[in-house]
């Protein structure tokens, strides 16, 4: 009979819950069907309503359907989980003015080999922090040239020991910030001095021009100098350095400046600028001497 099938399919849901639709190929409405081949067993169609098998398995922990929820949240309107993101570096320097001087800047290209080779000798033995000491302003102002400046000059050593400053006075020179943490000087004549150790005691070794082409490092406490180039005028021929002089060691000068009035030559430096603490104040020794 169907009357007792209806009265459990509406109490399931309604008569949907029993529809045809919901029957297997070759079910049959004929008495004694259940669990006949081809046969319709209603019983199985209400234990599955019930969340339960007929055939006596677990009943599902809904695992099934929450997993195809949590599908869905994640596909709706294309979208996707969002990866953690990795922190990059500032694209500039974080500080506006870093200190560097020049202990670890060697040598290079046209400078005359005798000179090269005294030159070496005095900053690398003992080691130093350098004859040169270079100040950068500005580099936090990538937008603003006019802020762009850096101080050249012989470096000492503060009283107290407490950082370094200038011996003597620095040039101030505009450079050039192409991108951040690259900086350009481009030639500039402008005087200042080196303060190299030279057998006990410094020499102020003068300078008339400088360009230089260099890279920070993320943190902006390393430049690597692609390119260092000074002039020495040919006045400072007769300064003593070591057991001969400039001139001696240097040669027949090579370069010009003022315009072509004047000659020099090239003191050309390459290796890495590193960072020192600036601290103005009265100097107590220079290159790096105390």
């Amino acid at each position: 009979m169907r009357l007792p099938l209806l009265l459990l399919c509406s109490a399931l849901g309604g008569l949907a819950a029993c529809s045809s639709s919901s029957r297997p190929p070759g079910s049959s409405d004929a008495p004694g069907g259940s669990g006949g081949a081809g046969g319709y067993d209603a019983s199985v169609d209400a234990a599955d309503a019930a969340g339960g098998h007929a055939d006596g398995g677990d009943a599902s922990d809904g695992s099934d359907a929450s997993d195809a929820v949590d599908d869905a949240v994640l596909v709706k309107d294309g979208a996707v989980p969002v990866p953690d993101v990795i922190d990059e570096p500032p694209p500039g320097c974080a500080l506006d003015e870093v200190a560097l001087a020049s202990g670890r800047l060697v040598s290079t290209g046209a400078t005359p080999a005798a000179f090269a080779a005294a030159y070496d000798a005095a900053v690398t033995t003992p080691p130093s922090a350098g004859p040169l000491l270079a100040v950068f302003d500005g580099l936090t102002a990538l937008g603003d040239p006019s802020l762009h400046l850096v101080r050249v000059g012989p470096r000492g050593t503060t009283e107290a020991g407490a950082g370094d400053d200038f011996l003597d006075t620095p040039a101030t020179i505009a450079f050039d910030l192409p991108a951040p943490r690259h900086v350009i000087i481009p030639y500039t004549e402008a005087g200042f001095a080196l303060a190299v150790p030279v057998g006990g005691s410094v020499r102020m070794l003068p300078v008339v021009a400088i360009e230089l082409d260099g890279t920070f490092d993320d943190e902006c406490g390393v430049l690597t100098v692609g390119h260092l180039r000074m002039l020495v005028p040919s006045s400072a021929s007769a300064i003593a350095f070591g057991a001969q002089t400039v001139g001696q060691l240097m040669g027949t000068t090579t370069a010009t400046y003022a315009g072509g009035t004047q000659t020099a030559w090239p003191l050309e430096l390459t290796g890495v600028a590193t960072e020192v603490m600036f601290a103005p104040g009265p100097p107590k020794g220079v290159g790096g001497q105390p």
